[in-house]
């Protein structure tokens, strides 16, 4: 019986590993993933696990690795850190996994993290983006079992912040984040690479996740008469925020991890907040072939367009994969030591390495909303 807060492999998935012979052959190689199924975050974090499953799959149709198929465990962390815990020792100590992939939400890797160096298992940071993770992770930060390959939110910061520099006119710019390690460090990493730039912070604002009403926050921000405001929030409180500000009359344009398709189509015709300029890890519209190719299957697959934790999600798993083939054994030191040689050919076009803070260099995507059209104006490595 599998424990509490694990899913049963798909029904797909085992159907898949019987075709090919696998289920009396050799052992499946399991690959931990710990995100949030419930709770809150539970509909933002779905794309990163379809992303996840998606490239098992595939690796599986292919002949596994090393011979061996790929068994996916997953477990509810709920998006909370004490929760986290417990499912990575789970996975670790029942299911077996020789690496984890996770944690979706900042603050439940960086609660993980001591827990994978303890039990010496890689820990693959696909979707967390806290600038503190980097400081943490590789053996420069007193952690060789951490790697992230998401851009973090300090490099995302930066393109953002040299591009308004360059192409616009804001130079007074208000900050609206969660209170959270995400919105903490989005809002750090923002306002010191405006105060480089001589960009000035005319506002912050902190909330609670799931604040109800953000009518005194958005009065605050505007009186402070910014040229811009940048969000660091995530989904849910961004579509209630976005909707208030819209009802509220507002008409300044919104940057920071501003998502444009979290919108409405009928916002974005109606022209709101027309002029915006965010920054995020990945477009589905990014022209490369290995892109289109992903965005076409997963569109097929999921009748869905895929979000930036589907495609990290998916390239865990492929970058997970070469380390084993490479490492030539399931071991989870071997596959570490292969992990941080990596030179992996990303969908957005980059080599991705490692550096001494096991943190790879990935695009950050900038897209621009305008006259009803979401477009990416530029890519800059971080």
């Amino acid at each position: 019986m599998k424990s509490k807060g694990f899913l049963p492999l798909a029904a797909a998935t085992v159907s898949l590993l019987c075709t090919l012979g696998w289920a009396q052959g050799g052992a499946p190689v399991v690959v931990g993933l710990t995100n949030p199924v419930t709770g809150a975050a539970a509909s933002f974090a779905l794309p990163e696990r379809q992303g996840v499953e998606m490239a098992v799959e595939e690796v599986n149709q292919a002949g596994g690795v090393l011979g061996r198929p790929i068994r996916l465990a997953v477990a509810d962390n709920r998006c909370n850190p004490t929760e986290g815990v417990q499912t990575v020792n789970r996975l670790i100590n029942e299911e077996k996994a020789v690496v984890i992939i996770g944690a979706f939400c900042s603050s439940v890797s960086l609660a993980v993290m001591p827990v994978v160096k303890r039990s010496e298992i890689p820990f693959v940071i696909d979707v967390s983006t806290a600038p503190s993770i980097t400081g943490l992770s590789g053996r420069k930060g007193n952690n060789a079992w951490a790697f992230r390959i998401s851009v973090s939110d300090d490099g995302m910061a930066k393109a953002l912040v040299e591009h308004l520099a360059a192409r616009t006119s804001w130079r007074r710019i208000a900050i609206i984040a969660e209170d959270t390690d995400y919105g903490r460090g989005g809002t750090r990493a923002f306002s010191e690479h405006a105060k480089r730039l001589g960009v000035t912070i005319a506002a912050t604002e902190t909330f609670t996740q799931a604040t109800p009403d953000f009518t005194s926050l958005i009065t605050k921000l505007v009186s402070a008469k910014p040229d811009a405001i940048a969000v660091y929030m995530l989904g849910a409180d961004m579509a209630n925020f976005m909707k208030q500000y819209e009802a509220w009359g507002g008409k300044i344009p919104i940057t920071g991890r501003f998502d444009p398709a979290l919108l409405s189509p009928e916002q974005i015709k109606r022209g709101f907040v027309d002029g915006s300029i965010g920054v995020l890890p990945y477009s589905p519209e990014v022209d490369t072939p290995a892109n289109r190719r992903f965005a076409g299957d997963y569109r097929k697959r999921f009748n869905a367009e895929p979000m930036f934790q589907s495609a990290y999600g998916y390239e865990a798993v492929y970058m997970i994969a070469d380390a084993i083939k490479r490492a030539g054994k399931v071991d989870a030191a071997a596959i570490r030591d292969a992990l941080e040689k990596s030179r992996y050919q990303s969908m957005l076009g980059v080599e991705l390495q490692f550096d001494e803070h096991n943190q790879a260099h990935n695009n950050a995507v900038i897209l621009l909303l305008k006259d009803g059209k979401i477009s990416i104006v530029a890519l800059q490595r971080t």
